[in-house]
């Protein structure tokens, strides 16, 4: 996450995130455009599910954690950062931002 706030506040490349935001705003005519990014970041999270489900079985995350729910958790704080990192907010609130979730997250 914190690479997350790195790359959404780097001097010099545009902010947020194109999967993230792109699609949001939408018309009729550019429902495929829609569709395919609702597809990439729908990977992303399936992706880190199984990462998740790699680092369970490998007894570095507890087995009582849903890894599905723990990567759709990160991926939406993730989405979140992009959003306000696109609105301005400093890589050091954004920092903060991921304290405070990974405070929710299991150690």
């Amino acid at each position: 996450m914190y690479s997350v706030a790195d790359s959404v506040t780097e001097p010099g490349i545009p902010t947020g995130c194109l999967t993230v935001q792109a699609a949001l705003p939408c018309s009729k005519s550019n429902e495929s455009i829609h569709r395919e990014l609702n597809v990439q970041r729908a990977k992303t999270t399936s992706n880190l599910q199984k990462r998740l489900e790699e680092a369970q079985a490998e007894g570095d995350l507890p087995p009582s954690v849903n890894p599905a729910a723990l990567a759709q958790y990160v991926t939406t704080v993730t989405q979140g950062l992009c959003v306000k990192g696109a609105e301005g907010v400093s890589r050091e609130q954004l920092y903060e931002t991921v304290e405070f979730a990974l405070l929710a997250c299991p150690s």
